[in-house]
């Protein structure tokens, strides 16, 4: 006897509603599509066996948190009803709750929580998640001390595996793997992750660029010494200004 389906079932869910991740994919669960496969009959003694599948169901927009005063949708792409058919209720993470109000501790921290479920020293902070999560959360800090430091160390098991970092603590969240051929390249990375930071926290306190000051530090032996220094020393960073100086 071949698996055929049997039903297929809509469970709508209530709110507040899950927002939840699969590997690049950040979305608002609303529902759940049931899956029910008739297959055949094993030593128990029946003639069949059931099994059955849950995918959500989600959205990309919280339209709960939309200004109402808007009435044109200028560009939205809310796509309600969105089936992700490729994964089951199960495998997702669950960042908050739709009604959640983050602090920038709790967004970094999801992000440290984010790499330890995916392969060491090979896995990037997805920061681009905070543009993703402000379409469902209610809000999301932002830091108002105007300068914090920030903590470099090198972590490693042995020569392939190695990654520059943050501390889990320090207010940006920053990871990258060292190339064992261009040894150079977590550099760039750091930077790339640090100007992702910068346009977030300009945003989200819609203040000039010497708003927020960063001091960069290094932990440990000499690697990340030089490197900090060079951030620590300059003076027109892309788009950061003069966000990187010396204490």
């Amino acid at each position: 006897m071949e698996k055929k389906i049997v039903s297929t079932t809509y469970a709508p869910l209530q709110p507040p509603y899950q927002i939840i991740k699969y590997s690049g994919d950040i979305a608002m669960q609303i529902g759940t599509l049931i899956v029910t496969i008739q297959k055949e009959g094993n030593a128990n003694g029946l003639g069949y066996e059931i099994e059955t599948h849950s995918h959500p169901v989600v959205t990309y927009e919280n339209k709960d948190i939309i200004d109402p005063d808007r009435r044109l949708s200028n560009g939205y792409q809310f796509m309600e009803g969105a089936v992700w058919n490729y994964v089951e209720v199960k495998d997702v993470t669950t960042i908050c709750l739709s009604n959640s109000k983050l602090s920038w501790y709790e967004f970094t921290h999801f992000l440290w929580d984010d790499l330890m479920h995916r392969p060491k020293y090979f896995s990037l902070p997805t920061i681009d998640a905070y543009w993703a999560l402000r379409h469902f959360c209610k809000e999301i800090g932002i830091p108002t001390m105007m300068k914090h430091t920030i903590h470099l160390w090198l972590e490693a098991e042995d020569r392939e595996h190695a990654q520059v970092r943050s501390k889990i603590d320090d207010i940006l969240t920053l990871c990258a793997p060292i190339d064992a051929v261009n040894k150079d390249k977590w550099k760039d990375e750091i930077k790339r992750q640090l100007r992702k930071f910068d346009m977030i926290l300009r945003n989200g306190m819609q203040l000039p660029n010497t708003s927020y000051r960063f001091c960069i530090e290094y932990e440990g032996d000499e690697f990340c010494n030089e490197f900090a220094e060079e951030l620590n020393s300059i003076n027109t960073y892309t788009q950061m200004g003069q966000r990187f100086n010396k204490k």
